[in-house]
């Protein structure tokens, strides 16, 4: 990916941070797929508990405890 310069240690540096960037990234990722998978877990919830409101106020009875 990128050209070496010459220098080895330069270079040693250059592959190890890149590589740990790129874990971070991943990490990163991961986080933000779980946090999207929470988000619409939340949003399930919501809208039952919505339709099952709805429901009950259309059979005339007490909608249910949230």
């Amino acid at each position: 990916r990128h050209r070496p310069t010459g220098n080895f240690a330069f270079d040693e540096y250059r592959r190890g941070e890149l590589e740990r960037l790129e874990q971070e990234r991943r990490r990163l990722e991961e986080e933000a797929q779980a946090f999207a998978e929470f988000v619409e877990e939340l949003k399930r919830a919501k809208d039952r508990e919505e339709f099952d409101a709805f429901m009950a106020k259309r059979r005339g009875g007490p909608a249910p405890a949230a």
